[in-house]
């Protein structure tokens, strides 16, 4: 995945950046793209998108899905569980 183009030799140092994203990102958030990324490895566009629609609606309909709303609606760190 390419998220970001950095000068030759930065590398590292801009992956590291965002390896703390993902380590402080919801437990319930990076399984569903680990999930996501071998689901549609090998599927067409259309399949990948109801891939995506069906595990979205799963995240958003969890605990963890509300407790971020929760927490960005009262302005404070979000306690995720992983539910």
């Amino acid at each position: 995945m390419i998220n970001r183009v950095v000068p030759a030799g930065s590398e590292l140092s801009a992956a590291m950046e965002y390896a703390t994203i993902l380590r402080h990102s919801a437990p319930l958030v990076m399984d569903t793209l680990k999930q996501f990324a071998l689901a549609t490895l090998h599927r067409s566009p259309a399949e990948a998108a109801a891939i995506a629609r069906d595990q979205l609606l799963r995240v958003r309909n969890s605990e963890d899905g509300a407790e971020g709303r929760n927490a960005f609606r009262e302005k404070r760190t979000p306690d995720f569980k992983g539910h």
